[in-house]
């Protein structure tokens, strides 16, 4: 499940727990731990938290004007996990 989570990222669409929880059926408490775990192992990268002004993440395109929560991004590492 933490590379579906990092395929989700990286699309690039999904930028909240709610949605992530949703995308991924299962609770917003499961999301949290794996966002948690992934920072750890440096594969996920928390770049900012949406209703910010915006730091030109590569989801800038598929934000709406509405704050969703956090943003993230796969690290280097984090893409070649996910890539497997």
């Amino acid at each position: 499940m933490l590379r579906q989570l990092l395929e989700k990222v990286a699309e690039g669409r999904i930028g909240s727990v709610p949605e992530l929880a949703e995308a991924l059926d299962t609770s917003q408490v499961m999301v949290e731990a794996m966002i948690g775990t992934l920072e750890r192992r440096g594969w996920l990268e928390r770049i900012g938290d949406c209703g910010d002004p915006c730091a030109g993440c590569p989801s800038e395109r598929s934000c709406g004007p509405e704050p969703k929560g956090s943003a993230w991004m796969l690290t280097a590492a984090g893409r070649r996990y996910a890539a497997r």
